[in-house]
């Protein structure tokens, strides 16, 4: 089995973070418990990038590299969310211990 080229693992992680946006872009959470929800499923495939990033210096890379859009929607819905997500949570534990 060969190792990807550099060129393959970019343009590989080109695509994941352009679903990415796309996903994140596509969800619309209208209540607390839909922000849990959606803030969990944006950790959970944010956590994927660093094992499929190849790491190219931000000086190489072309302006337009999707991976800077996902960062900042990364950033704004998780900021946005985890208030309401956490506040959510919060209280279905204190209700689960009666």
């Amino acid at each position: 089995m060969s190792t990807p080229s550099p060129s393959d693992r970019a343009r590989s992680s080109k695509q994941r973070y352009r679903r990415f946006v796309d996903a994140v872009e596509a969800l619309d959470p209208r209540d607390d418990a839909a922000r849990f929800a959606a803030l969990v499923t944006l950790v959970h495939e944010w956590r994927r990038f660093p094992f499929v990033d190849p790491e190219i210096p931000d000086a190489l890379l072309p302006p337009d590299w999707p991976g800077h859009r996902a960062k900042v929607l990364f950033d704004e819905r998780h900021a946005c969310w985890s208030p309401a997500a956490v506040a959510w949570f919060a209280e279905r534990e204190r209700a689960s211990r009666g």
